[in-house]
């Protein structure tokens, strides 16, 4: 019996709760490789969300492991691209990247593409959007409870 015990526990620590969750999360479906998508597409480079992700994911190994590592508490933890994976992305794309102010952002014109990472005020629930495709950006969570973060105007170089 104490065999079976320490068994199954140490099945739940190497696992976590997240292995008694029903559906399954990929990082393909995720917001990142969304706006990515859509941003790049807007400037002439054509990919797919899963090809984006699988760069986003080779390129980043340490990211990659606390992904996985989060994961096992919570599924939905898979879908996380963090700001450093955007920026190496872009990047890896020689796309100019310029941070803007809530006030210059205002101002963009439609024919101008942007990254746009916003958060649930009094939440961790953080989704990356790309501008002007998601056109409610500054109230994607309501016109009070969306926070601005990060704004990267874009430019092909």
């Amino acid at each position: 019996m104490r065999y079976l015990f320490v068994c199954l526990f140490s099945f739940l620590i190497t696992t976590g709760c997240g292995v008694f969750q029903k559906k399954k999360h990929y990082h393909h479906n995720s917001c990142g490789p969304d706006s990515l998508y859509y941003a790049t597409g807007r400037l002439g480079i054509q990919s797919s969300e899963i090809q984006i992700s699988k760069e986003i994911l080779n390129n980043s190994e340490c990211y990659s492991l606390l992904r996985d590592f989060l994961s096992m508490f919570d599924g939905k933890a898979k879908e996380i691209t963090f700001p450093s994976e955007i920026r190496n992305y872009l990047k890896d794309k020689k796309i100019k990247m310029t941070y803007l102010t809530k006030e210059k952002f205002k101002s963009l014109s439609t024919d101008q593409t942007a990254i746009v990472l916003v958060s649930e005020k009094g939440s961790l629930t953080y989704h990356w959007a790309c501008w002007p495709v998601t056109d409610n950006v500054d109230s994607f969570f309501g016109e009070d409870s969306t926070l601005i973060h990060q704004i990267i105007l874009l430019e092909r170089l």
